[in-house]
């Protein structure tokens, strides 16, 4: 009688330079992929065991069969998702790192001066995500950009475009006859993209600063026009 067909895999625990990740990374996915595989019904794991090697070969057998089952084991890889609403429905912007080592992600594409909810996920080897939830945050508002002015001989209007800044954003606008903006010195707050100054003196060279806020008011500037 013909003994039953068993299947199972072999490691060699080899780091090579293209993996990217330290020897420790390496064997814990490894292992992680053992108790996987165990989990699906295969029968057997072969280590081989080779000594003075520079790639991690692995050079004794004996601790990784005894390889605790309960070891929690690094993530394969991480997955940010990024949304406006609080229950992540639509998630707007999404992106992976592939490496377990990984200890940062980074969003692109998100409006500025924009509340936004983030949430990391390490993924299994199956995809599934274990979530962990950031506060929300919102994003800088971009710098105004300089237009021109509408001038009086007594009064002067600064204009500036938004920037693609939403139209309740806030501006704080410096006005004065000095360059570094001593007295007398005129401010502004405005939503608008304008603001209008009387009272000046005729033929006087004036200055503006504008600084843009976010909804948390996280300055960006000032921006200084000519």
């Amino acid at each position: 009688m013909r003994p039953a067909l068993r299947l199972g895999v072999v490691h060699d625990f080899r780091n090579t330079p293209e993996t990217g990740m330290d020897n420790p990374s390496l064997y814990a996915a490894l292992m992680e992929q053992v108790v996987w595989l165990d989990g699906l019904g295969m029968d057997l794991v072969w280590f081989t065991e080779h000594h003075f090697m520079d790639d991690g070969y692995l050079p004794s057998w004996i601790p990784l069969a005894s390889w605790p089952q309960d070891l929690s084991f690094p993530a394969q890889k991480y997955l940010l998702e990024v949304s406006s609403f609080a229950d992540f429905n639509p998630v707007l912007v999404s992106s992976y790192a592939f490496a377990p080592q990984a200890s940062s992600l980074g969003a692109e594409g998100l409006t500025p001066n924009t509340i936004y909810n983030f949430r990391v996920g390490a993924l299994n080897w199956d995809g599934a995500p274990n979530f962990v939830y950031t506060p929300s945050t919102a994003t800088l508002a971009n710098p105004p950009l300089e237009q021109t002015p509408a001038l009086t001989p007594s009064a002067m209007t600064i204009n500036w475009l938004a920037n693609s800044n939403p139209p309740d954003t806030v501006y704080e606008v410096i006005f004065s006859s000095d360059a570094g903006f001593a007295a007398p010195v005129f401010s502004s707050y405005t939503v608008l993209t304008s603001a209008a100054f009387t009272g000046l003196e005729p033929n006087t060279t004036y200055y503006t600063a504008i600084t843009a806020f976010n909804r948390l008011g996280a300055p960006t500037g000032p921006v200084y026009f000519s």
